[in-house]
């Protein structure tokens, strides 16, 4: 089965939840849109045995600027309790260099993902917590680089990185935030951590990219947003 039957599959799971929850909470679903900005970083499983291997340094990491926009529909299932599902577009990745090196690298990932939250408000307070799975398809991913003499001095992009990756991404999430009311809007704010479960690199044999799985090493995807959303309707 390839990534565009499970997303398929995982859509139509959805639309069965919401479906069995009946007429009555189906006039109560709310749409909504969320825009975020945060920091992403990748979750290496390097270390010194698989350095020393192939005889280069460590890895020194740094986390990038990154994005998240969701179109989301919100369905109520209690007074404190609802479900959340929608569509969210995200960009993650990292900066990386080799110790005692002028090697660097970028590395920016894609996603189109299929998230499942459940929302759960506080003491009938404004403010709730969220938490729940999430299904990414691979958009797009994009690798560039500086490497020492004898390689060229100016960056460089490497255009079969997208090959190289996995297609899903399967990520845990869960934040906290407070809606509220501006000239009678709903709106809310929260913040939100993601972290990948599932390895971005496939099982191939060789080196690549200065990457090999030997000894596990490969990453998964991290990223924590401050969100904005925005409720449609009363």
């Amino acid at each position: 089965m390839d990534s565009r039957s499970v997303l398929g599959i995982l859509l139509l799971l959805i639309l069965g939840t919401v479906s069995e929850i009946g007429p009555v909470r189906a006039q109560n679903i709310e749409l909504g849109l969320e825009i975020g900005i945060g920091s992403a970083s990748l979750s290496y499983d390097a270390g010194p045995p698989y350095t020393e291997l192939i005889g280069i340094p460590e890895w020194d990491t740094r986390p990038r600027l990154c994005y998240s926009i969701l179109a989301f529909v919100q369905v109520p299932i209690s007074k404190s309790l609802s479900l959340l599902s929608g569509l969210r577009l995200s960009q993650v990745g990292d900066k990386a260099s080799h110790s005692n090196s002028t090697y660097r690298r970028e590395k920016r990932q894609q996603y189109l993902s299929v998230p499942i939250r459940i929302r759960y408000n506080l003491f009938d307070s404004p403010i709730y917590v969220s938490a729940g799975p999430e299904f990414g398809y691979l958009i797009r991913a994009v690798s560039t680089w500086e490497a020492p003499s004898p390689y060229p001095p100016y960056p460089q992009t490497d255009k079969k990185f997208n090959g190289f990756l996995k297609r899903i991404n399967v990520v845990l999430g869960a934040g906290i935030g407070a809606s509220y009311k501006i000239f009678g809007r709903r709106m809310y704010a929260q913040v939100y951590h993601n972290e990948g479960v599932t390895g971005n690199i496939r099982d191939i044999e060789g080196q690549r990219f200065g990457i090999r799985r030997i000894g596990g090493y490969n990453w998964r995807t991290r990223e924590t947003t401050l969100n904005i959303g925005y409720l449609f309707g009363n």
